[in-house]
């Protein structure tokens, strides 16, 4: 029921299967937001410290390394790349909904 009441959902790969079994064939549209393990080294030691980081990257590259069920992927490295995806995505929803 709570699937049925939003349009958008962060989730990992189970999570992904739980959400398409829940809803009709070809009303979800899986977008993967990709950033370089760097990046997101900078991004989580800042608020979770580099230790707590390095174990995070380490669990969501193995879990993710062969996950290609997605439709559509987004890099996320620059502010370019932020605002390009939410042009991305503004238009995917417009399209969708």
């Amino acid at each position: 029921e709570q699937v049925k009441a939003h349009h958008i959902f962060v989730v990992d790969p189970r999570g992904l299967e739980q959400v398409r079994r829940a809803l009709p064939h070809g009303s979800v549209i899986a977008i993967y937001v990709e950033a370089s393990p760097a990046e997101r080294l900078r991004r989580m030691a800042a608020t979770r410290g580099s230790n707590d980081a390095l174990r995070r990257i380490d669990h969501d590259t193995n879990y993710f390394s062969r996950f290609r069920g997605y439709d559509v992927l987004l890099k996320n490295e620059t502010e370019d790349d932020l605002n390009n995806n939410e042009r991305i995505v503004s238009a995917l929803m417009k399209g969708f909904f």
